[in-house]
């Protein structure tokens, strides 16, 4: 009865993990939708995967990117009229894009690698199911990797 048990609650953090993912890609489509409506997409010129977490805080900062972003295609061709507060406001929207997607790839990836290491240790999927899972949650993580 113990073993049925822990089985079950098992089950339920691999399907909780699940949900959670099929949620935040649910948020990062509604987010992804808005920021391309708004005409905020490429307006973060300079992103730095690793170290680039922390937005501008001064109004140096700000200046600074905002110079850079006078350079881009898009702020040539479509927002030559764009000042620093109408910047902040389409900034804003492609940063949290940019975070959530980060967010989406450390869950994917810690509940992917505990999900992998449970389902190794249970039979829950078959073994061509879990072929496909792993295919899946590999191609996720290399994706990852690359942005």
């Amino acid at each position: 009865m113990q073993s049925l048990i822990t089985k079950s609650s098992n089950q339920m953090l691999v399907a909780r993990w699940l949900l959670t993912c099929c949620a935040l890609v649910f948020a990062m489509v509604i987010l992804g939708g808005v920021t391309r409506l708004t005409g905020s997409g490429l307006s973060m010129v300079d992103w730095r995967p690793i170290m680039g977490i922390i937005p501008p805080i001064s109004v140096d900062e700000w200046q600074m990117t905002f110079d850079m972003y006078k350079k881009s295609p898009e702020f040539i061709v479509k927002n030559y009229d764009m000042d620093l507060e109408g910047f902040k406001g389409i900034f804003w929207l492609e940063y949290l894009h940019r975070v959530l997607g980060r967010l989406i790839g450390i869950v994917f990836f810690i509940g992917g690698a505990a999900a992998d290491m449970y389902i190794k240790r249970s039979s829950i999927f078959s073994n061509s199911s879990y072929s496909v899972f792993m295919i899946y949650n590999n191609l996720f993580q290399y994706k990852n990797l690359l942005c």
